[in-house]
């Protein structure tokens, strides 16, 4: 290891534990709110100011591609947000807990971005001092120590061991999306610096500090989003814009470039929204036995938004019941409208009718097994069999 490692590692040690100190030492003190809104952002416009000082770093890509790759960023970052408002179009809005007042934007600003700027440059810094070898090494790094610091540790801490629910939402909806978003970050500062690092990062905050309602997303929808979105940026991103220009001398013409990274993030992105609900055709896993033997716990159903007055008898439905989905057979239509429904393996029908407002769409096809792992991870929140079986006999699918 030569000394421009050990200086690019000893400067990720301190930061780990410049975070350490803040996040347990001084969020602990009485003077935290002061520190967090006029202090921090001041220190940090100091450490920005140094890095700007610094010699520039060679960037993974050619100066030809890196203008391409900044660019890629810039459409990525606008279509997740786009897809963040759809989905609130879907699933509903909420009031911002933050202040959207001209004053507290500005605040916001004042203290958001010293904060992204400085996290950028650092990261340009780091990941662009190691030449391509060692590129996935550094990377690993660099993601451990910015998730650690992102991570709110107070609400793993709150947590209990035998909450199974409880740590599978924690990790769907904070570590692996900050571990993708670190990634992908990873892969932008290689490529476009720290300047796409930011225009990314403002796709991911620029909601929260400008408008007054946000979207109400489901937790399994938010983990959904958050973390298969910067995946397949940062695989679509790493493949399209030649990471490996120069060093596997693989002859490929400009035009077959461009069109494989056209593809490449058309696909990506479509299986993102297919998979979150945008499309008006959406996958959802089957956790329960109630629809035996036409659907098994751990097959995928495919459900198709429909006009609920198309809704037939005979048909299978989605629909939304308290807190959760069930996926069962229409046996009547009442006069009023209303829908009777019934589990193909239940005995009884469901206790109450089914709202036509509460019809999400109609199952059309049927993808078996491949959802087993989400039924596996529920059935581990269920302390004892009967548990199970109660939940079998009552006929709920619930997503």
């Amino acid at each position: 290891m030569d000394n421009r490692d050990l200086r690019c590692y000893l400067g990720l040690f301190l930061l780990f534990f410049y975070f350490v100190v803040e996040k347990f030492i001084i969020s602990a003190l009485p003077i935290w709110l002061i520190y967090y809104s006029y202090i921090r952002p001041l220190i940090m416009i100091v450490i920005i100011i140094g890095l700007y000082g610094l010699k520039k770093t060679k960037r993974h890509s050619s100066l030809k591609q890196q203008p391409n790759a900044l660019i890629y960023a810039m459409i990525l970052g606008v279509l997740y947000f786009l897809t963040f408002l759809l989905l609130g179009i879907i699933e509903g809005f909420g009031n911002n807990p933050f202040d959207t007042s001209l004053k507290g934007i500005l605040l916001n600003l004042f203290n958001m971005m010293p904060y992204l700027i400085m996290i950028e440059m650092i990261r340009d810094q780091l990941i662009n001092k190691f030449d391509h070898k060692k590129f996935n090494i550094m990377a690993m790094w660099i993601v451990l120590v910015f998730t650690f610091t992102e991570v709110n540790w107070n609400t793993a801490f709150s947590l209990k061991w035998t909450d199974i629910e409880g740590i599978t939402k924690f990790i769907g909806t904070s570590i692996l999306p900050n571990v993708m978003k670190n990634y992908y970050l990873c892969i932008v500062a290689a490529m476009a610096g720290p300047v796409g690092g930011i225009i990314t990062q403002l796709s991911y905050r620029v909601a929260y500090y400008f408008f007054p309602v946000l979207p109400n997303l489901k937790w399994i929808t938010e983990a959904l989003l958050n973390t298969m979105f910067p995946l397949f940026c940062a695989m679509s991103l790493k493949n399209g814009i030649l990471i490996r220009e120069g060093r596997d001398r693989r002859k490929r013409s400009q035009e077959e470039n461009v069109w494989t990274w056209a593809l490449t993030s058309f696909l990506s992105i479509g299986m993102v929204w297919f998979s979150v609900g945008v499309f008006p055709i959406f996958p959802t896993v089957v956790l329960t036995g109630s629809m035996e033997p036409i659907y098994f716990p751990g097959d995928v159903a495919v459900v198709k938004k429909i006009d609920v007055k198309q809704v037939r008898e005979g048909d299978i439905i989605q629909y939304w019941a308290e807190s959760y989905f069930i996926i069962h057979r229409v046996i009547d239509v009442t006069e009023d409208g209303f829908f009777i429904t019934k589990g193909d393996n239940n005995n009884a029908t469901d206790l109450k009718p089914v709202d036509p407002g509460m019809v999400k769409g109609k199952i059309i096809a049927r993808v078996p097994l491949i959802g087993k792992p989400v039924v596996m991870v529920r059935s581990l929140k269920s302390s004892t069999v009967e548990d199970v079986k109660e939940k079998f006999e009552l006929g709920r699918d619930q997503k």
